[in-house]
């Protein structure tokens, strides 16, 4: 039997503009790699935008945004 093809997942710092500001985590389980993203997000008292992004997809699966950035983007989160 095959397995299944492994993706790959980075968590970054980030900004309003979704730059990859700082490498916090990389790994193969998204579970993890999410925990880690609210944990990052939790320690910089919600001061700091993390991304998880997946690889296979090229795309960002989950964001924290700080309320300013929230702002930028024109974004509400509720």
């Amino acid at each position: 039997m095959q397995e299944p093809d492994s993706v790959y997942y980075e968590v970054f710092e980030t900004n309003a503009d979704l730059e990859e500001l700082d490498v916090v985590f990389d790994g193969f389980d998204r579970d993890i790699a999410e925990s880690v993203m609210y944990k990052k997000f939790n320690e910089a008292q919600f001061q700091k935008d993390f991304m998880l992004y997946n690889h296979q997809t090229q795309s960002v699966e989950v964001a924290c945004f700080t309320e300013k950035t929230k702002g930028y983007r024109n974004e509400c989160q509720g």
